[in-house]
């Protein structure tokens, strides 16, 4: 989950969205606004 960013729902690390054990999902967006701080958690 993004802190700091406006990103699309699907890529915000929403609960809803699970990745299986051994599985991948790849983030991938557009960073409009870099400059500030930002931070991801789980």
């Amino acid at each position: 989950h993004w802190h700091g960013l406006d990103v699309p729902a699907s890529m915000d690390g929403h609960p809803h969205l699970v990745v299986p054990p051994g599985g991948k999902y790849l983030y991938e967006f557009t960073v409009i606004n870099r400059a500030g701080t930002f931070w991801y958690h789980s």
